[in-house]
């Protein structure tokens, strides 16, 4: 928000608490707080919020500056506190809009001047408390005694002093805009009674009249003047004491660029030797690194010659525990056989035993019954019936009544004969069938589904055992 005239606008500044505004003042009063003129007892030991402000006349708020301010115990302001107000407010941005269009804003998110960030604070807008606002308010209900155009219009109303008519013996009119107008009060007027003297005096006295207005006019032309010189004398010392706030300000600021490039400088040789010293570190690390290797080198040639002995006793080993193990092996499987030829001769004889027990017996039973199964096939045979027997291998066996009498004496010897194979060959193939593993180890070997393609020794055997059931097979039948 431009306003017309710089000189127009009224600073103050205010401070803030918890729930608002706790403290105005007029911006000189700041300066004697600034100078340790003054103390806020209220304010020690606290570092407080405040808002430098720039207000114009008609009591809106132009420029918003919010700074933080730390007093000590006694009250006082810190001494090093040179934070340059004015210059802040002149180059701030844009902030909210307050009735007359944006303000000019500085803070710690907005500011012209980044090494004062950290000394400026963030308003807040929400949770039932705006700054802004606030400001607003407070400089709406002026507790500053701010004199604003319209009280001055109406002061200039009412206490100007009346022109005359043009006449040839009235003294020039200064048109001159002067800012204390009470020094106007006291000047003569020329009323109505003056022009009804003038009618009835004769002309001297008139012209005395008119020349003694004339001296009071020049008396207070000159009191004016030495006002106005007063006061430009004034603003000149006021603008020089902003000017010399301004270089302080500048030379701090000079003085912390000088101290930052210092420490720059001696963080740059620090790192400087820093940097040698790692450098040289560095370098010894890469001699210890170069003789590290060529050890490493040595060691992995001795390794590689170490392994290669290694594995060629442990082969050597290998081949040897093979042998014996293959040793082993056939003996355990010639054992094996001797066991297995062992109990097939029990086999034999018990079975033998029993056969001869059982064909004593069928012999007593054919010899009963011979005449009534005679009687019983030929009376079958007449009917032409078909019998049916089922058999792995062979199938469904169809047979008719009379060798229903073969079939019941040797079902098996008939079964391999329909196989087209002997009954040693059937009975081996059949204990394979039913359970198709090795002999020697029981693993799972593939099942062969016709007897005539079974062959005993090679299809019941893994291929591990397979050939040493064949060597054994060839040393049987040699012997």
């Amino acid at each position: 928000m431009a306003y017309r005239n710089s000189k127009e606008l009224i600073e103050a500044v205010f401070f803030f608490g918890r729930k608002g505004i706790t403290k105005e003042m007029r911006y000189t009063e700041f300066e004697a707080v600034l100078d340790g003129v003054v103390g806020m007892t209220g304010l020690a030991s606290r570092e407080v919020q405040a808002a430098y402000l720039k207000i114009t006349p008609n009591l809106e708020v132009h420029s918003v500056v919010l700074f933080l301010i730390e007093f000590d115990d006694r009250g006082f302001a810190d001494q090093d506190w040179n934070i340059p107000l004015r210059h802040l407010a002149g180059t701030a941005g844009s902030g909210p809009d307050l009735g007359q269009g944006p303000i000019r804003l500085a803070c710690r998110s907005q500011c012209s001047v980044s090494w004062y960030q950290r000394e400026l604070w963030e308003p807040r807008t929400r949770d039932g408390l705006n700054h802004f606002q606030l400001i607003h308010e407070a400089v709406r209900r002026n507790k500053l005694g701010i004199i604003t155009d319209e009280q001055q219009d109406a002061y200039i109303t009412t206490n100007a002093a009346p022109t005359r008519s043009s006449s040839p013996m009235e003294p020039p009119v200064i048109n001159e805009q002067v800012d204390d107008l009470g020094d106007f009060e006291d000047l003569p007027v020329i009323s109505d009674q003056v022009e009804s003297q003038a009618l009835n005096n004769n002309e001297a006295e008139l012209k005395a009249e008119l020349v003694k207005q004339a001296r009071d006019y020049q008396e207070k032309l000159a009191l004016l003047a030495r006002r106005q010189k007063q006061r430009i004398h004034g603003l000149e010392e006021q603008h020089k004491e902003e000017i010399e706030q301004v270089k302080r300000a500048m030379r701090n600021e000079a003085q912390t660029y000088r101290n930052r490039i210092q420490e720059l400088e001696q963080q740059t040789n620090q790192s400087k030797v820093l940097f040698d010293k790692l450098q040289s570190n560095y370098r010894k690390l890469e001699r210890e690194h170069l003789v590290l290797g060529e050890q490493t080198d040595t060691l992995k040639e001795r390794h590689d010659e170490l392994k290669n002995e290694h594995l060629k006793a442990l082969h050597s080993q290998q081949n040897s525990a093979a042998d014996e193990q293959d040793k082993v092996v056939a003996l355990k499987e010639t054992l094996t056989e001797k066991n297995f030829e062992v109990e097939e001769l029990k086999e034999a004889l018990g079975k033998s035993d029993a056969q001869v027990q059982a064909l004593s017996e069928q012999i007593v039973e054919l010899e009963q019954s011979e005449d009534i199964n005679d009687d019983m096939l030929d009376r079958l045979d007449g009917l032409d019936l078909v019998f049916v027997a089922y058999h792995p291998g062979a199938g469904h066996i169809s047979m008719p009544s009379r060798q229903l009498g073969d079939y019941l004496e040797r079902p098996m010897a008939f079964a391999a004969q329909k196989c087209g194979v002997t009954l040693e060959q059937y009975k081996a193939w059949l204990i394979h069938y039913d359970s198709p593993e090795c002999n020697e180890c029981g693993v799972p070997v593939k099942r062969v589904d016709q007897p005539s393609d079974f062959e005993a020794g090679t299809h019941n055997f893994c291929s591990r055992h397979r050939l040493v059931s064949g060597n054994v097979t060839a040393f049987r039948k040699s012997s």
